[in-house]
């Protein structure tokens, strides 16, 4: 028996076929997103966009235009008939983002044990679950300064560029992302932490450009863990040295571990300090990292 996610379809019908019909009903009908629609339905927008991304398209009007070479062959898919630019460009500005999102995550759940087989699955050191391991970054997607305020300050040549910035959360187990946050690229990254909700006993990772001190008393008090790098300006008072083994560890590894107390915040937070040598680099006490203590 052939297996229909692998032969006698087009590529793109194959490739869709791992997005449950049935996922993006559900999506559908939670913000009723098809309520005005007669033709574009959310499957057939999403199928479209779909075939843009994957044909490299720039624009709508050279999305229909590829659209033309499938002839007949969507009907796998249950669509006869293809778009007009017009309609399309409508369904884009009208139809609720967040229904996009909602199958995205809907997606992830369906795909939630597949995604995490064959990877990091063992504890940490046989005593932290991966999947309790949040890492946190962000990337710049640059586009135009007419439309999305510039990132970043003025350079020398006057010119900046716009964009967005992507936040993405993505736990320690599998290799996808479970949150995905869009700003403007002018967004402090630190603003991005209000918007997690961290369970009881997580551990969220992040650079210095995450440093929030009003977060890191929120998430003491709710529990949650996290691991960063202080900045270089960062005040803090050392309270305990745990270890200071300097010349023990010359060839790499943790040479201070300290408890100190951030200075900054409105109410003093105990943190954990450590000091370590990366590839026979001195990493400076300012530039250590600090793990939350509860």
């Amino acid at each position: 028996m052939q297996h229909t996610k692998l032969s006698g379809q087009p590529i793109i019908c194959q490739l869709l076929s791992f997005i449950p019909r049935e996922l993006v009903d559900q999506a559908a009908e939670t913000f009723k997103s098809d309520r005005y629609y007669k033709t574009m339905s959310t499957w057939k927008q999403l199928v479209f966009m779909f075939y843009g991304v994957v044909s490299k398209s720039n624009s709508l009007n050279s999305l229909c235009k590829c659209l033309l070479f499938l002839e007949n062959k969507l009907s796998y898919l249950g669509i006869c008939r293809l778009p007009a630019s017009s309609m399309l460009s409508d369904a884009n500005c009208k139809r609720p983002n967040e229904v996009l999102g909602y199958i995205y995550y809907l997606l992830l759940a369906h795909y939630k044990l597949e995604i995490s087989q064959g990877y990091l699955s063992m504890p940490i050191n046989g005593e932290v679950s991966p999947g309790k391991v949040k890492l946190v970054d962000s990337t710049t997607i640059s586009l135009f300064t007419d439309i999305l305020k510039g990132t970043g300050r003025d350079p020398i040549s006057g010119k900046k560029k716009g964009g967005l910035k992507a936040h993405a959360v993505l736990p320690l187990d599998n290799m996808v992302p479970e949150l995905i946050w869009l700003t403007a690229a002018s967004t402090n990254d630190k603003d991005f932490l209000v918007q997690l909700k961290p369970p009881k006993g997580s551990i969220y990772v992040f650079d210095k450009g995450y440093v929030n001190y009003s977060i890191y008393k929120k998430w003491t008090d709710q529990g949650a863990f996290f691991v960063t790098r202080l900045n270089e300006n960062a005040k803090y008072e050392v309270i305990s040295t745990l270890r200071g083994d300097i010349h023990d560890f010359l060839s790499g590894g943790t040479i201070l571990d300290q408890l100190v107390t951030l200075k900054s915040s409105d109410r003093p937070l105990m943190m954990r300090s450590i000091t370590y040598i990366l590839s026979h680099r001195w990493v400076a006490d300012r530039n250590s990292i600090i793990l939350q203590i509860n």
